[in-house]
């Protein structure tokens, strides 16, 4: 499924090695050292200070660790070209995001931190998520910038391309069968073994004092606690607990057979007892899947391939420098 959010950090740290053209070695700028060209897109250029902003110093990953900052810095100048050329991208379509509207999702990033690599866990603040991927906060501003707008730019043309109206609506008629059929609508309340720091050494003991927790959960709902009253107590999923543990529509076999035939089992609103997937124990609760939300998974896999396509044509019809260092 391609789920479009407000900050697509898939966007923010996509690579763009593939496209790099080679050239020269890089001039020495007036302004010194910091001033030195890495790159450059279209003829606009990166400099060594841009890309040092954010990393750490090198003294700090000596020895061993000296090619882990050589990987960090690599990433960071791939997600420098890629941000830079659709920024141009954006401005070119006239396209604009107000200092405002970034500052309002950098104050969110802060409530609500980025994923930390799987489907249920957060990086524990912005700062921590910044410190490990060598983002500094203009990089982060320039990522928001870029999601917003490539956001404005997707939903401008599927407005244009599928207004609603009987365009729309053969669309979802046409589409419906297929995405009852691959997709269903669910909240969890979810208790995590195999991240848990004692399952490597015993796991039977990891599992069965997992599944002790859910049971303690189950019974709190058998006697009339709320759904999202004991989500919010006790479930370890970090990115459906401010909602209320709901996971939104999601591709029937996301999280494993056990969850999808326990979901098949129930109907909307109705949950079920603790079952186990490959992750940890769920307490599962089907929701009603409304044509609004079909419509949502509409435009997010059109809104999607468009913009791989447009991604990948961008980067192609760029001109794209990568500069030795001296």
């Amino acid at each position: 499924m391609r789920r479009l959010r407000i900050v697509r950090w898939a966007s923010l740290l996509a690579a763009a090695t593939g496209w790099l053209a080679s050239a020269a070695e890089a001039p020495v700028a007036p302004g010194g050292e910091a001033a030195v060209v890495l790159a450059r897109v279209n003829g606009e250029a990166i400099t060594r200070a841009e890309l040092e902003a954010g990393l750490p110093k090198g003294s700090l990953f000596g020895g061993i660790f000296s090619r882990d900052l050589d990987n960090l810095r690599q990433a960071k100048l791939d997600r420098l070209i890629s941000a830079h050329a659709l920024a141009q991208f954006l401005k070119a379509k006239a396209i604009e995001v107000t200092p405002a509207e970034i500052d309002a999702q950098v104050a969110q990033l802060h409530r609500t931190p980025p994923s930390s690599g799987c489907s249920c866990c957060r990086y524990a603040s912005l700062e921590e998520f910044m410190d490990t991927l060598g983002i500094d906060m203009l990089e982060l501003r320039r990522g928001i910038a870029n999601d917003l707008g490539t956001q404005r730019y997707l939903e401008a043309r599927w407005q244009k391309e599928y207004p609603p109206g009987a365009a729309r609506d053969a669309l979802l008629q046409t589409e419906r069968p297929r995405l009852e059929k691959d997709y269903i609508k669910a909240s969890h309340i979810f208790l995590n073994t195999f991240q848990n720091k004692r399952f490597e050494e015993n796991p039977e003991a990891v599992r069965r004092e997992t599944r002790e927790r859910a049971e303690s959960a189950w019974r709190r709902l058998q006697a009339g606690e709320a759904f999202a009253t004991v989500v919010a107590d006790v479930s370890e999923d970090a990115m459906s607990r401010p909602n209320g543990g709901l996971l939104g529509c999601i591709p029937r076999e996301a999280l494993g057979t056990q969850f999808a035939e326990a979901l098949a089992g129930l109907t909307p609103g109705q949950y079920g007892r603790p079952v186990e997937s490959p992750w940890g124990w769920h307490i599962i609760r089907r929701e009603a899947m409304t044509d609004a939300d079909l419509l949502g998974l509409l435009r997010d896999d059109l809104t999607g391939r468009w913009w791989d396509e447009e991604r990948q044509r961008l980067m192609t019809e760029a001109h794209i420098e990568r500069l030795a260092e001296k």
